[in-house]
């Protein structure tokens, strides 16, 4: 996972001030929702105007206008542009896969140095204890039995240290892999919310447009009882988890 320039993990910087939605914008919203209105634009089906009173909220259709459409880029723009830094937060991190080969090939090595243990544990016989080296053909037998017995010591000992390095280098990796994957969950939950809020912040626009619209729409309450405004797509891997 990326970190960020302070040394901990991207997703833990302080969080971006909320979307302003400043007054020209305002204006801009408002007045586009005005013009539109007083253009009769959208236009209501004549078909759709008898059944006006027997529309259900849930059974209300779906209308775009341009206006809309533009709240509908702007939002999916900037949507796309969180994405695009949580991708490059990850350039150069070690993915799931590399981190879990990494332990695999470490695990392999521990039991392979296990098994050289497990053999070395084995206390020599006899016949290895009086093996004698070239330099020990007069040597008493109790000093070259002590010096076999030192010997297999030193090799039970360097293969025991050996087993716990190789331990210590699969745990390590064991526990990157765990911050790896927490820090993945966090940016992702982070992106996530970034992108409701800016789906937010487009919908509250939307909201604005669509009610200057109806009040200056020759049928507005028609208008308003009939339809509901397409507003800004929320992608789903964005929505709330329950």
């Amino acid at each position: 996972m990326a970190r960020g320039t302070s040394g901990g993990p991207g997703w833990a910087a302080p969080p971006p001030k909320p979307m302003r939605y400043p007054p020209h914008h305002r204006l801009a919203d408002a007045w586009h929702g005005w013009r539109d209105g007083r253009k009769g634009i959208p236009v209501i089906p004549a078909a759709l105007l008898d059944l006006a009173g027997e529309y259900a909220e849930e059974q209300r259709q779906l209308v775009g206008t341009p206006r809309l459409e533009v709240l509908r880029r702007r939002s999916a723009e900037l949507i796309n542009v969180e994405c695009e830094r949580h991708d490059r937060r990850l350039i150069g991190a070690v993915g799931p896969a590399a981190l879990a080969t990494s332990i695999d090939s470490r695990q392999k090595a521990v039991d392979e140095l296990r098994t050289q243990l497990a053999v070395h544990q084995t206390p020599p016989d006899d016949l290895a204890l009086k093996e004698r080296r070239s330099a020990e053909a007069e040597r008493p037998d109790l000093l070259v039995r002590h010096r076999r017995l030192a010997e297999h010591a030193r090799r039970l000992h360097a293969a025991a240290s050996a087993l716990a390095a190789a331990e210590q280098q699969r745990n390590e990796a064991c526990e990157r892999q765990v911050l790896a994957a927490q820090d993945l969950y966090h940016a992702e939950r982070v992106l996530a919310a970034r992108a409701r809020r800016i789906n937010e912040h487009h919908w509250r626009r939307a909201a604005a447009y669509w009610q200057h619209l109806v009040r200056s729409h020759e049928l507005g309450p028609q208008l308003n009882a009939m339809l509901r405004p397409v507003g800004p797509e929320l992608p789903s891997w964005a929505e709330e988890e329950d």
